[in-house]
């Protein structure tokens, strides 16, 4: 029959226990959620590097309509 010190020592060793489960746990749940986050960082990073071509190839673009409109509105002002 377990003795009163037993007892207690078992009913310590039980919240040490618990105590580092519940860690082992934690420790777990942040490693998988700081992958999730590294994961989302890269396919933010990139969909920004498309977005970011789109806008450069798109400011070309206006660019070029800007030249020709300007061109053409010089011809019209040496008419008038």
């Amino acid at each position: 029959m377990p003795t009163l010190e037993q007892i207690d020592h078992a009913s310590q060793q039980n919240d040490h226990w618990l105590f580092l489960a519940a860690l082992v746990v934690l420790g777990c749940v942040l490693v998988v959620v700081w992958r999730f986050m590294v994961a989302d960082r890269e396919k933010l990073g990139a969909r920004l590097t498309e977005v970011t071509d789109r806008h450069i190839e798109s400011c070309e673009n206006l660019g070029k309509v800007v030249s020709a409109n300007t061109a053409v509105l010089e011809r019209v002002e040496k008419k008038l």
